[in-house]
This record gives structure tokens, C-alpha cells and sequence, in this order.
């Protein structure tokens, strides 16, 4: 980054909110993280074998907000979902959006609630859902609105936000559609699905 500080950076998006403003990367920091390949390519993601605090399926991730002017020259913004005022589970692959109208800033993000007595991350993921945060600020703090959004499949993963005129839609793969991409409209004020 522009401290000279290696960026923490994993699974987020680059939104860029005025024409000619600052872009904004919504990121989870994967601190400390020293797995190197797992056992089922292509992901080689081993932490979801394992019990939780394994590489990338831990409950002390941050989400990181980076800034830039011009995609080159990055500058720490600081965590922007406070870990205190959030469940306590495993996020991963934020998105943000902006409200239109509002111009408020809503955050989707993956989330894994964590149980006592599950053994391996994996077993939680046909229950995954997402989280939903907002922001009256690009750079956070998020506070949580909706722990636990309405979805019309279980265990929700990969997906995208879409705005198109003043209504927000969903795209996402889930547990349960297996090879399928299922699209919802969110509510109106961003903060659901419907």
C-alpha cells in the first residue's frame, strides 16, 4: 500500500461511488494466513477440512477497505465491520453497493454462522447465508441490518450484486441449487432479498 505495507486483500469488489472520485477495494484480510494448497483443486482451500482457524475459515478475519485515486497507489482505510458488533462466524467475499436514493452504502457479505460442535467449516456451508451491513460512509463502520438475509436457497455462496435503474437484484450458486445461478430482487431499501 502507500504506507509500504503489504496489503491484505482477498475476495472483494472496486467500486468507484463519484466519476473522478477515490475507487474503494472491500476486502477480507486473511492475516497470518500460512496454508500453501489444499486437497481439492482447483480452491486448495484446506481451512474448510479442518476445525475453525484454519487459512481463510476463521472468525477474526476484517473486512479491509483500501482507497486509491488511481488503482495504483493504495491507502489503508481500516476495518469496516466492526468484529464486536457483528455475530460471530466466518465472512467472506463482501460486496458493496450504493442506495440510489438514499445514498446510503449496503454491504452484502458470505456468512458462515459459527455453532459449538461443528467439527470442520464445512459442515456449516448448506446453511450459509449472507449478512447484510450499512454505512452512511464508504469507509464504514458497517452496522448490521439484516444477520440474515432471505433467500429462496440454502446455503448461499459466489454471487453478484446488480443495479439496474433503482432496483438491486442478486445473483448467486448455493449448497442447495448445485450447478444452478438462482437471481432475486432485493427490497427496495437494499437490505433484504425479497
Amino acid at each position: 500500500d502507500a504506507s509500504g505495507e503489504l496489503m491484505d486483500c482477498h475476495d472483494g469488489n472496486v467500486m468507484q461511488w463519484t466519476q473522478g472520485g477515490r475507487f474503494y477495494w472491500y476486502c477480507m484480510g486473511y492475516t497470518n494466513c500460512t496454508e500453501t494448497k489444499g486437497v481439492l483443486p482447483p480452491q486448495y482451500c484446506p481451512g474448510m477440512y479442518k476445525k475453525e482457524g484454519g487459512c481463510g475459515i476463521r472468525v477474526d478475519h476484517p473486512l479491509n477497505v483500501y482507497s486509491s485515486a488511481d488503482l495504483a497507489s493504495w491507502t489503508f482505510e481500516g476495518a469496516a465491520l466492526p468484529m464486536a458488533d457483528r455475530p460471530v462466524g466466518v465472512y467472506y467475499r463482501p460486496k458493496v453497493i450504493r442506495h440510489p436514493s438514499s445514498g446510503e452504502f449496503v454491504l452484502w457479505i458470505n456468512y458462515l454462522a459459527w455453532a459449538p460442535g461443528l467439527e470442520r467449516p464445512l459442515e456449516g456451508f448448506p446453511n450459509a447465508t449472507y449478512m447484510v451491513a450499512t454505512s452512511a460512509t464508504p469507509t464504514g463502520p458497517f452496522g448490521v441490518v439484516t444477520p440474515s438475509a432471505r433467500m429462496d436457497v440454502k446455503g448461499g455462496g459466489d454471487f453478484a450484486l446488480i443495479i439496474d435503474g433503482g432496483a438491486a437484484y442478486i445473483a448467486y450458486d448455493a449448497w442447495a441449487n448445485q450447478h444452478t445461478v438462482t437471481g432475486q430482487r432485493l427490497a427496495d431499501d437494499f437490505r433484504d432479498a425479497t
